[in-house]
Order: C-alpha cells, then sequence, then structure tokens
C-alpha cells in the first residue's frame, strides 16, 4: 500500500529526475544540428539524388526547408514540373529522409530555367 510519504518520495524522485531528463534531450538536440545550412535553400530550386533506385532517379522541388520527423531529418519542399511526361507531384507537398540522399544541386530561378531549356533542345 502507498502511504503518503511513498508517495511524497517518489514525487521528490520524479523532481530530481527532470532536470536531468530535459538536460540529456538539449545535449541530444545539441549533437544533430542541421546537416546543411539553414538558409541554404531559401528561394532557390533543389534537385535531389536518392540512393534507391525504386524511388526513382530524383526529385526536383522548391521552398525547400528541412525538419525533424521522428528523430529523422527530411527535406521538405513543394515539387516542381521538369515538363517531362508522366510527372505528377508538381504543386505537391514532398518529403524526402535526408538519409537516402545521395547528391543535390541548388539552383536559382533563371539557373533552373536554363537547364531545362537545354535540356530540351
Amino acid at each position: 500500500m502507498m502511504t503518503p510519504r511513498k508517495i511524497l518520495m517518489i514525487g521528490l524522485l520524479g523532481l530530481a529526475v527532470l532536470p536531468i531528463a530535459l538536460a540529456i534531450e538539449t545535449d541530444t538536440a545539441a549533437q544533430n544540428p542541421a546537416p546543411v545550412p539553414e538558409n541554404l535553400f531559401e528561394g532557390k530550386i533543389v534537385t535531389v539524388y536518392l540512393d534507391d533506385p525504386l524511388k526513382g532517379s530524383g526529385q526536383v522541388m522548391k521552398d525547400a526547408h528541412l525538419e525533424t520527423i521522428g528523430g529523422r531529418w527530411v527535406l521538405l519542399g513543394t515539387g516542381v514540373s521538369t515538363g517531362q511526361a508522366g510527372e505528377w507531384d508538381d504543386g505537391l507537398t514532398v518529403g524526402i529522409s535526408w538519409d537516402s540522399v545521395t547528391a543535390f544541386y541548388v539552383f536559382t530561378q533563371a539557373q533552373f530555367d536554363e537547364k531545362i531549356k537545354g535540356a530540351r533542345s
């Protein structure tokens, strides 16, 4: 049976452990910084290549930024059309696990437009 004294001791023990748990959480966050500079993708078009051939060769997106979801870094953005037949993700939210990224290219809008124009000619 829990006596008032035991309940008080458990509560005090919990209060003693709380600062340690918070310190561990803060320390873990400090050891897991964003894998790229925060503003690297800002206002740019990003082409990402993946290590999984089943997912296709890559993804093009704008408004890309990194977030942690479930303790893992995820690159989120909006799908961009390259004008190829069969594209269906233009304008959709795209999420890619950063662990699966093997390479990425960052373009200004003008650079991207020029590369697409060159690829079509």
